[in-house]
């Protein structure tokens, strides 16, 4: 994840050179150094001094915070663990196709410095609202796993009725 931060930063000074606009979003794990303490107290990312971090957590720490200290860092959306889902990626060996998930996801926002100039300079509505994107990338990840098991359980009571269509 290190190599792809920098290359992310190498794309993007690149695009500040030359006044071009570039935006990322980034979707990985949220770090998190253990538990009522965030990413904002650890500026270092070091994480040797817990053992209670998965892997996951330990290798991630150092890209996670380089992203979210970056000079193109413009917005961060954490999305809580059992509050979203996602397709799991074995879906055609399951017999459900959704997952809620089981841990905190972060959607990071990397963008160009002529883009957050640009909207710097815009005014009211014109605006990006940041606002209204994170309500979006909200709903966009809501678990559907409850409601795919609804449909199910639906589908079995017509069944078991005798209303079922084939």
């Amino acid at each position: 994840m290190n190599e792809m931060v920098s290359k992310m930063e190498e794309y993007l000074n690149y695009a500040d050179e030359h006044d071009e606009d570039l935006i990322f979003a980034i979707i990985v794990p949220t770090y998190q150094r253990y538990q009522g303490r965030t990413y904002h107290d650890n500026d270092e990312g070091d994480d040797t001094t817990t053992s209670t971090n998965s892997t996951v957590q330990k290798y991630a720490s150092k890209s996670f915070t380089r992203m979210i200290k970056s000079a193109h860092f413009a917005h961060h959306v954490v999305l809580k663990s059992r509050e979203h889902g996602y397709i799991e990626g074995s879906q055609h060996l399951r017999p459900t196709k959704y997952k809620t998930s089981q841990y905190d996801t972060s959607l990071i926002v990397l963008m160009s410095q002529s883009l957050m100039d640009q909207n710097k300079k815009k005014e009211g509505s014109k605006k990006f609202n940041w606002d209204k994107f994170e309500q979006d990338v909200r709903n966009a990840f809501a678990s559907r796993h409850e409601d795919e098991l609804e449909a199910r359980q639906g589908e079995r009571e017509k069944i078991r009725k005798g209303e079922c269509d084939g």
